[in-house]
């Protein structure tokens, strides 16, 4: 395969049916930027122009992605049965709590009727009497609805989570999820995302993320595009590490301190109504940056902007997000512009479908323009 030109071609959009073949080749040559954002050296992950061993030996490439799929195949048997373990975990813990609760309601009934009955004999109480006691009577109920719910959980970074705890997180976004998207209903695609992402969690060495319910959206495109669970296993990997270069703690907060400086210079009339709305931006720009909008964008516009990040020159995708982030930005200026606080939030959290051929190209010409201003 002659890389750069599968690189040319596919930037532009792959078609569908052979996105699956596209991604296996494109994902490994993902550059490890240390310097995101606006287009600083990288250190090549493994193929692309960066390494030119991996052009000159394409089947030692070759044999190195067999030998790391053979890898997560060891491993998918174990996290398989794992996953049985913490759904029969899950189950068992709900049957218990509901046979606490029964018990609990069980036990608050008979005190009720032996509370009626003492009352009967004792006759009628007054007014006050009767009001105390119906305070203390709905006191009772709040304390017992109170101790029958499940505990919260954080969506955020708690490195306290229990594995229990974690699958909870996952389920409960998953289940969100499915609701928006009918390709994720189905059980069995259910599990395979569960499955993935308890691998990778229980193997992930950078702990900023792995509570984060928004790996589910993350590892749903490569869940749904290949049939294979060892292979959407492999390539979320790959794509996860270059996520930790680009975005991680480190380069993070400076790829969000470059993106509201271009937006305050690019859209001053934009970003100031943000202020007046008081729109902080760990509302809205960190996750956009964090996790290349998969969150916001409907998933087929998510699936072909990741084209276009996967085959970008050199493999250096990622440096384009934050222009692609300005880019839909300005082109839903006039729509935001007329929104208050709340809508505004719902409006970039639920982003609508766009043009994202134009996006692209848009983005293009604004990281051009940043760049020859340097």
């Amino acid at each position: 395969v002659e890389m750069d030109r599968l690189r040319d071609i596919a930037f532009y959009g792959v078609p569908p049916s052979i996105r699956e073949k596209v991604w296996m080749l494109l994902i490994p040559a993902l550059q490890v930027s240390t310097s995101p954002g606006v287009g600083g050296a990288a250190t090549p992950l493994g193929g692309g122009k960066a390494d030119g061993s991996a052009q000159q030996h394409p089947q030692h490439q070759h044999q190195h992605q067999h030998a790391q799929q053979q890898h997560a195949q060891q491993h998918l048997a174990q996290q398989q049965h794992q996953h049985q373990q913490f759904a029969l975990l899950d189950q068992h813990q709900n049957q218990e709590l509901a046979l606490e609760q029964q018990q609990r309601q069980r036990d608050h009934e008979q005190e009720l009727q032996r509370q009626r009955m003492r009352e009967q004999q004792a006759g009628a109480r007054d007014v006050a009497d009767m009001e105390q006691g119906a305070s203390a009577l709905g006191d009772s109920s709040r304390t017992l609805r109170r101790e029958s719910e499940f505990p919260t959980v954080s969506l955020g970074f708690d490195d306290s989570l229990t594995d229990f705890e974690i699958q909870r997180v996952l389920r409960t976004e998953l289940a969100r999820y499915q609701r928006r998207n009918a390709a994720f209903k189905t059980a069995k695609m259910q599990n395979k995302i569960l499955n993935i992402l308890h691998g990778y969690l229980h193997n992930a060495s950078n702990a900023w993320h792995v509570h984060h319910a928004a790996l589910v959206h993350v590892v749903a495109p490569f869940a749904f595009l290949f049939k294979k669970e060892s292979e959407a296993s492999y390539c979320f990997q790959l794509m996860m590490r270059a996520l930790d270069a680009h975005f991680g703690p480190t380069n993070g907060r400076k790829t969000l301190g470059r993106f509201l400086m271009l937006f305050r210079s690019r859209l001053p009339e934009l970003f100031t109504h943000f202020e007046e709305e008081d729109l902080e931006a760990s509302q809205w720009a960190s996750p956009w940056l964090q996790w290349l909008l998969c969150r916001e964008l409907p998933f087929d516009c998510c699936l072909r902007l990741w084209d276009s990040y996967f085959s970008a020159p050199d493999g250096h995708g990622f440096d384009l997000h934050t222009f692609v982030c300005l880019a839909i930005l300005e082109s839903c200026q006039a729509d935001l512009i007329e929104l208050e606080h709340a809508e505004l939030l719902s409006f970039l959290r639920h982003l609508p479908t766009l043009d994202m051929d134009r996006i692209i190209v848009q983005s293009q010409y604004l990281a051009h323009d940043f760049r020859s201003q340097r």
